[in-house]
């Protein structure tokens, strides 16, 4: 009988547990992404980063106005390697007003991705609304993933039209920055509306003078004025890029050396009062910047990195360092399963006060304590189950400490948003 008893406790404390690991510990957000309308754009495909200023929304495309046919596509033999147009290459305008109607209005800067601009694509957008500014980032597409055209010359420039008509945008001005472009992240200074900086990724996979960043400052855009203030490549910082064999590896498969010629700044994020900068780095790497000279126009700023890059976030590392801090480590996995015992064994209370109560029960008392602890298990098993397919079938996740929990998520989901958390 005891051990009828151990079991049902045994049962009762994984399922106690293994809830705390699934409802405690998992990211994610509290409610579910609903669609509520939609426009086809054409069926165009390719489309690229979107941007909003008022209630007009920007698209832009990742390819470009040629007819050249994509890797694959067997109009490649058919019928030629042009003949395979790219309709609607310009970026689109659409009315989203109404969310559940998103109307299209326009479309603009065809010119900028035909003719003389054959293999360009509107592929980043951004808005300054204060100063109702719509940047668009412009550089060659790929004619492998992107089915772009290949030009004569590998160009690149940052346009800027002014939204004072938003439907139909105007040129301004046009930055060329001098390195080539990937992603761009706006910053407006909070303590002046009138200040705005470019944080541009610039990939580089050298371990070299050439940048991976550049700040810009963009306030006089509409004049045509654009002031780089700061650059920085950290990549000499990174175990192994002194090698001989960085970046590129004559006797391996692919022709590279560390870092599968793949250690570059992709994009980045910069917090609102500019002070930090975090930067994604291709290759699976996590970076952050002490950017509070540049926030707060300091005269020729310093980028100072905070991350020492021996001992960065890193995913898919290559090569191996022993010393840095890949995701999914023991130390985290120990933390995640101290964690969820604490969120998941709190209820234990309520069966070890069965296990410690059996002289209340009547006669007999053992079998009694078992059978009610036996039923508390299934009991357990029956909530921990059906909240679990719940869960999984309406998406529900658990929200960032002091959320909604999952039990709250379930009772919102299935009686309504009025119900209580």
């Amino acid at each position: 009988m005891k051990m009828k008893v151990g079991i049902s406790a045994a049962i009762a404390s994984f399922l106690l547990v293994t809830s705390g690991i699934l409802w405690g510990t998992t990211p994610g957000t509290s409610l579910k992404v609903q669609l509520v309308g939609q426009n086809q754009l054409f069926g165009r495909g390719m489309n690229a980063a979107a941007t909003i200023f008022d209630h007009f929304l920007y698209v832009g495309n990742r390819t470009d106005g040629s007819s050249r046919c994509g890797i694959g596509d067997p109009r490649r033999t058919t019928t030629g390697l042009n003949s395979c147009p790219h309709p609607n290459p310009g970026v689109l305008v659409l009315d989203i007003k109404n969310p559940a109607a998103p109307t299209f209005l326009n479309e603009f800067g065809n010119e900028f991705t035909t003719g003389t601009f054959a293999g360009q694509t509107s592929r980043e957008l951004r808005v300054w609304p204060e100063q109702k500014l719509l940047m668009v980032m412009y550089f060659r597409c790929s004619s492998i993933i992107h089915a772009c055209t290949r030009p004569a010359t590998d160009d690149w420039r940052i346009r800027f039209f002014d939204l004072s008509d938003p439907v139909h945008p105007a040129l301004v001005s046009t930055y060329v920055p001098p390195s080539k472009p990937h992603e761009m992240f706006l910053w407006v200074d909070p303590n002046n509306g009138n200040r705005a900086l470019l944080f541009l990724s610039t990939p580089n996979i050298f371990a070299d003078a050439n940048p991976n960043l550049i700040v810009t400052d963009i306030s006089q855009a509409r004049t045509g004025i654009f002031t780089e203030i700061a650059r920085g490549n950290w990549n000499d910082r990174f175990p192994g890029t002194d090698q001989a064999n960085y970046p590129f590896d004559a006797t391996s498969r692919d022709g590279c050396g560390p870092y599968d010629c793949n250690l570059f700044v992709h994009s980045m994020g910069v917090k609102a009062d500019g002070t930090l900068t975090f930067l994604a780095l291709e290759a699976g790497h996590f970076l952050v910047l002490d950017t509070s000279q540049v926030a707060a126009g300091v005269r020729n700023p310093k980028l100072v990195l905070l991350t020492d890059p021996e001992k960065r976030p890193v995913w898919l590392q290559n090569p191996p360092e022993p010393d840095a801090v890949p995701l999914g480590s023991e130390t985290l996995g120990v933390l995640l399963l101290l964690k969820a015992f604490a969120g998941g064994s709190v209820a234990l209370t309520g069966v070890e006060a069965i296990a410690n109560g059996v002289p209340a029960f009547k006669p007999p008392e053992a079998r009694n304590a078992a059978d009610t602890m036996t039923a508390m298990a299934i009991l357990l098993a029956i909530l921990f189950i059906g909240l679990t397919v719940f869960a999984v079938t309406f998406g529900l996740r658990p929200t960032e400490e002091g959320g909604p929990s999952i039990v709250a998520l379930a009772a919102r989901t299935a009686f309504g948003a009025g119900s209580p958390r």
